[in-house]
């Protein structure tokens, strides 16, 4: 199995005012933020820019200033409980759906799941990931599965993980479909189905994944001559936009 896609941060600073407005007013006030974003490009200014708006509740702003925390002002200088602050602030914030800011849950995933600073916390990012899949993040969907797959965070959960890697995969992302033909070979979490292992697995050789390039000569000299024209003709319909 190919591995989750862990790379990082830790916790609290700056509080920002609860801001209750409605969508239209978040709405004009990102526009704003945006343009003004949009037209600078001193890396100072643009972050008092974000910290400014971030101040006013734009979630834009909030979302941005994160970054900048995150990445700090150095190789050696980031600033991980500002970021985890900003980040958690723009994930709780209820978008137009009722649901928070995706890419930061996202990244409140990543940094729970690898801790620079401390031992990683799978129980937080896993629901900071499933939050993030379920508003269709790929990756978030791809570490999902990895967790439900190897029992972090949550209980381990083949049938789940399948369900989605198979998101992940139909969203073109290619490890993911190589983790779920690994899961049609063995039959875990699915019936097992050679065919459509073999299928998948071409399809993520084709993306340049290569434990499925290192497979797949395998799984060609193992199938039968039925088999092997069913899987192409699978990848054919696989590789359609």
């Amino acid at each position: 199995m190919i591995k989750p896609l862990f790379p990082s941060a830790k916790n609290k600073v700056n509080d920002y005012p609860e801001q209750s407005m409605s969508t239209a007013e978040q709405a004009s006030l990102s526009a704003a933020f945006n343009a003004l974003y949009a037209a600078e490009q001193e890396p100072q200014k643009l972050f008092d820019l974000c910290k400014q708006h971030a101040d006013l509740g734009v979630i834009d702003a909030l979302y941005l200033l994160a970054l900048f925390y995150e990445r700090g002002d150095s190789a050696v200088q980031a600033y991980y409980p500002q970021a985890i602050e900003c980040y958690k602030r723009c994930a709780d914030y209820p978008n137009e759906d009722g649901l928070g800011h995706a890419q930061a849950q996202y990244n409140l995933g990543l940094i729970y799941a690898q801790d620079k600073f401390g031992e990683s916390n799978f129980a937080l990012a896993y629901g900071y990931f499933k939050a993030a899949a379920e508003q269709g993040i790929v990756e978030a969907q791809y570490n999902l599965a990895c967790m439900y797959d190897e029992g972090l965070g949550c209980p381990a959960d083949k049938s789940s993980a399948f369900n989605w890697y198979e998101k992940a995969a139909q969203q073109g992302f290619a490890n993911a479909a190589h983790n779920m033909a690994q899961l049609y070979q063995q039959g875990e979490g699915v019936e097992q189905d050679v065919v459509k292992a073999y299928a998948w697995t071409l399809y993520a050789a084709k993306q340049g994944v290569p434990q499925a390039q290192q497979t797949e000569p395998e799984m060609t000299a193992a199938l039968a001559p039925e088999q092997l024209q069913q899987g192409k003709a699978l990848l054919q319909h696989l590789l359609q936009p």
